[in-house]
């Protein structure tokens, strides 16, 4: 259990006026599927101090980014459970996708390519 405060800012394309604080039970999963050489972090916040509207929101980056857990606090304060994974590399728009895209320097990963791509966002979707 634990207090998060939402910022005062455009998070997710809903504005916030002030800082809204939510108790939410943050749930981190780390696991691997046997024989990809992966590990995968996956965040939940269920929202406790709200009601829960009984909807799952799925929070996400772009490009090559993934999610990061500071994009599930607002979807907490409107009684939605978020969920955001890593895809099994780094959160971070900055990190260089070629770190863990690429085996070799010319060969592709495809186990962690498939990983981000799509497995990490079912076993995201479906595993609570």
């Amino acid at each position: 259990m634990a207090n998060v405060t939402a910022p005062k800012t455009m998070a997710n394309f809903w504005p916030i006026e002030t800082p809204i604080s939510v108790q939410v039970c943050n749930a981190t999963v780390q696991y691997t599927h046997l024989g990809w050489n992966d590990t995968i972090n996956t965040f939940v916040h269920l929202p406790v101090s709200v009601d829960w509207n009984v909807r799952l929101l799925g929070t996400g980056g772009s490009g090559w980014a993934t999610g990061q857990i500071a994009g599930l606090v607002l979807p907490a304060t409107k009684g939605f459970v978020s969920v955001a994974t890593d895809g099994g590399h780094s959160t971070s728009p900055l990190a260089p996708a070629a770190d863990w895209v690429l085996a070799a320097k010319v060969n592709i990963n495809w186990n962690l390519l498939n990983d981000f791509a799509s497995v990490t966002l079912d076993d995201a979707a479906t595993s609570f």
